[in-house]
């Protein structure tokens, strides 16, 4: 059964992406690694089970262990009022209850507010100055609301209280006490490089990624490269609570916390709770920690089975759904058949473009928000418009079309992606909005006009 789950992620994966590593590890013995593909596609590097490769909000496990650890030394109250615990956080409405429990496992009702920091450049201390302008989209302990900020702000915490950076604490209190060498910051200049990030054309074809995305403004949230092999070796200590005296006493210190399920979500499924940087699911009645990742150009996945102990882990260096294939893994080593089978294919959603109603010139304009920037908004033809707005000089909303009176939606986007974006114009004003979860985002008209 081992060989066939290995045998159904490569099968699966080989078409879509363009190289990656599994890992398939049962109870007691060593994990079954595979390298496969390319590690770089235009020099035609073969990947290896030895390849450094970005982890994505993977990361946020570590961080959790590493707020439980300092937890254990008295260092931090995870559950007092986080405006306490750090007097310089400053929101954009008072949160005098929030706390860092809710911080660090998605209940604290900041949104992701991804585009705020994106491709910007901003480093934390600068995407922190931009807090007080982030709008909330619940009251804190209210609901799940998956969220990088919460992490970013564990990680500037650290960073002004104990004057290192998150990934230099880490290495000395968790990582190398459980001689996890390979992993680091992925800029870490001390270890090799990761295999670049590639995307995919509509036609199928693989190129390294030509902006990768820079996560040192949220690094706690996903900025750890690594080995395949040292990432199921961390999930191998939640499932045997350590393999050495060192890494006993780390699970002794972070169990508690990393084992607990702080949010609700589901009553069943794949996503019935998170805590501290761990999505606790069921599978087909079997208990299952696990957590994914995906940045421009890397996605990964791990999971563990609690009840049988099995370990599945996925790094590819190309966007993928690698969820499903790794539950089905799951099925297969516990003597099921799988349910999900991946077409390789890029699927797009076009939109139709409908006749305008209303006067396209009278939204027109630049429209600014201060943590977000800059929209720029202009017309395309008298008959149908397109609207394209450009966000602080490097992302592009566009084309738009007119969907309905003022509100414009994405012409052709990833099928279950960018199609969740929303943006409805109202007098000297536009709000978009990502998901429904989110808050909406309110840009003012600051110049109309062309």
């Amino acid at each position: 059964m081992l060989s066939d789950a290995v045998s159904h992620l490569l099968t699966n994966l080989r078409p879509q992406v363009a190289g990656g590593v599994v890992a398939v590890t049962l109870r007691g013995h060593a994990p079954v690694i595979e390298a496969f593909g390319f590690a770089d596609v235009t020099k035609r590097t073969s990947m290896e089970a030895s390849s450094r490769l970005a982890f994505g909000s993977v990361t946020k496990s570590f961080a959790g262990a590493l707020a439980a650890v300092l937890e254990s030394d008295g260092a931090i109250d995870l559950d007092a009022p986080a405006v306490k615990t750090f007097p310089d956080l400053r929101l954009s409405q008072p949160q005098p209850a929030m706390t860092f429990t809710q911080l660090l496992s998605h209940s604290s009702g900041l949104p992701r507010h991804d585009f705020a920091w994106m491709y910007r450049s901003l480093n934390s201390a600068q995407l922190f100055d931009l807090l007080p302008h982030l709008s909330f989209a619940s009251e804190p302990g209210q609901q799940f609301i998956y969220s990088n900020l919460g992490f970013h702000i564990f990680g500037e915490w650290l960073q002004r209280t104990k004057n290192k950076p998150w990934a230099e604490l880490l290495q000395q209190r968790i990582l190398k006490r459980l001689q996890l060498n390979s992993i680091s910051d992925c800029g870490d200049p001390s270890h090799p490089l990761p295999a670049p990030p590639h995307e995919r054309d509509a036609a199928g074809h693989h190129a390294p990624v030509t902006s990768p995305l820079d996560l040192s403004a949220v690094a706690p949230a996903g900025s750890l490269c690594g080995t395949l092999s040292d990432l199921s070796q961390w999930m191998r200590l939640f499932d045997q609570g350590g393999w050495d005296k060192p890494s006993q006493r780390v699970y002794r210190d972070v169990s508690e916390r990393l084992l607990t399920e702080t949010t609700p979500i589901a009553a069943d499924g794949p996503f019935t709770a998170y805590g501290f940087g761990w999505i606790h699911g069921r599978i087909d009645g079997t208990q299952v920690l696990w957590h994914n990742g995906g940045t421009a150009g890397y996605s990964s996945h791990v999971s563990l089975n609690r009840e049988t102990g099995a370990i599945i882990a996925v790094i590819t260096n190309s966007n993928a759904e690698l969820d499903d294939l790794a539950f089905d893994a799951h099925r297969i080593l516990n003597g099921k058949e799988p349910t999900q089978r991946v077409d390789p294919t890029p699927k797009f959603v076009t939109l139709d473009e409908r006749p305008l109603s209303g006067c396209a010139q009278d939204l027109y304009g630049t429209y600014q928000h201060p943590a977000y920037g800059t929209v720029l908004v202009k017309g395309h033809s008298e008959e149908k418009v397109r609207i394209q707005a450009t966000l602080n000089g490097w992302f592009t909303l566009g084309p738009m079309i007119h969907i309905g009176q003022r509100v414009f939606s994405l012409t052709q986007i990833p099928e279950g992606g960018a199609g969740l974006l929303q943006i409805v114009f109202h007098r000297d004003a536009l709000e978009w909005q990502l998901e429904s979860t989110t808050a909406p985002i309110r840009f003012e008209r600051t110049v109309p006009g062309l």
